[in-house]
């Protein structure tokens, strides 16, 4: 059975708490403790047969601003529903309608686990549920699954791979919904895209659910089999947000790179070409970057605009095989401009999230290894090579 299959089954015996107006109000909750006035913990209840746990309140823990959601087998299976294993889940009171749900969080590792942020309709008279999905599973927690219902129909599942393994770090996990599309982003990174041309899109107010479950039944098929270890598993929430689609700033156009110009001369003034280059992330060995230049000898000027995601203070790294210069909002950071091995600098800069900022990036090779790359990170923002979505032409 394929897995979008075995979940679209393990998701029609879910229970809720009782249904709430939609509500349009954005939140932001830093998960220091229960909040009773906007969220309930599931308790004394299970799935069906696809779900190897039943859930516990107790199974939610609270500490140094962090929720944890934990699987064990205490009391089980008598004081678990039936259930093998007990955990915990996480939902809001009130339902939400179109807009940005996200959160931050490290998931759970091991064959058969699933950690998941998803919303839920429950099912309406005449209909089944809606609901959208970000699920990883622990067997494999460099992946990420997307996937989404309409009326109980599912089938729209993709793989991302996240290029880091999400159980050893917190990383931050969203989706935005319209009645147009569905949005999801790693890390503020847009990752997928669904605009219905695979099925109907979702339009049912859901509620924002957090939780960590094993597999059992025909759901193994997609999880794999679970295996206790001996000792509780737990998935880390750092915050939870939604910000309803009144609220959001209208779309970005994402970046399509930089404007590059490259010159058959060290000093950048043989022009041979100009281009637009998505990322700086060039290994070109002892050869050159197109069949017009020599393998030596040669300069690229890169140029346009930078946009961050967050407010807060970015390094950007250069790696180069020989010279580099690197200006930000004018701003030279980076000043390497002698023959060198691959050898990586840094430097940093002060950035306002969703602003633009000049950046360029002057780079010569003179002789043997030509390298060229420029990555950034921050404290929101794992190492990365700067994105081109990030990146603007001139």
């Amino acid at each position: 059975m394929k897995a979008l299959l075995a979940t679209c089954i393990l998701l029609l015996g879910l229970t809720l708490p009782n249904q709430a107006s939609a509500a349009d109000v954005a939140f932001n909750e830093p998960l220091n403790a229960v909040n009773g006035n906007l969220f309930a913990a599931s308790d004394g209840w299970g799935n069906g047969a696809d779900f190897g746990v039943g859930w516990k309140a107790a199974n939610l823990e609270f500490n140094n601003g962090i929720m944890a959601t934990r699987l064990d087998n205490a009391g089980c299976p008598a004081g678990c529903s039936g259930k093998n294993y007990a955990s915990g889940e996480y939902s809001t009171l009130a339902k939400y309608g179109y807009g940005r749900v996200e959160a931050r969080m490290k998931t759970a590792k091991g064959a058969g686990l699933v950690t998941a942020l998803f919303t839920y309709s429950g099912p309406a008279t005449g209909t089944s549920n809606d609901e959208i999905d970000i699920e990883i599973l622990g067997k494999d927690t460099t992946k990420l699954e997307t996937n989404y219902f309409t009326n109980g129909v599912g089938q729209h599942s993709t793989i991302i791979d996240l290029g880091f393994d999400s159980s050893l770090a917190f990383h931050d996990y969203a989706f935005e919904w319209s009645p147009s599309f569905i949005k999801w982003y790693v890390d503020g990174i847009l990752v997928h895209t669904e605009n219905g041309s695979r099925g109907t899109l979702p339009s049912s107010p859901g509620y924002i659910m957090v939780n960590l479950w094993s597999g059992a039944g025909p759901a193994e098929v997609w999880t794999g089999p679970f295996v206790y270890p001996g000792a509780p598993v737990r998935a880390y929430y750092d915050w939870i947000k939604f910000t309803p689609a009144s609220d959001l700033p209208p779309p970005q156009v994402d970046g399509t790179g930089l404007t590059a110009k490259y010159y058959d001369n060290m000093d950048f003034t043989s022009l041979k070409a100009t281009r637009t280059d998505a990322t700086v992330n060039f290994d070109w060995g002892y050869g050159s970057p197109m069949t017009s230049m020599g393998a030596d000898t040669f300069s690229v000027r890169w140029t346009g605009k930078v946009m961050p995601q967050y407010t807060e203070t970015y390094t950007f790294y250069t790696s180069s095989d020989d010279g580099v210069r690197l200006w930000v909002n004018n701003q030279l950071i980076i000043n390497k401009w002698v023959d060198q091995a691959a050898t990586e600098w840094a430097g940093t800069i002060q950035l306002t999230a969703g602003q633009k900022y000049d950046i360029k990036l002057e780079y010569y090779d003179n002789t043997e290894d030509a390298v060229a790359k420029l990555s950034w990170s921050s404290a929101s923002r794992s190492k990365q090579i700067v994105p081109q979505n990030r990146l603007y032409p001139n």
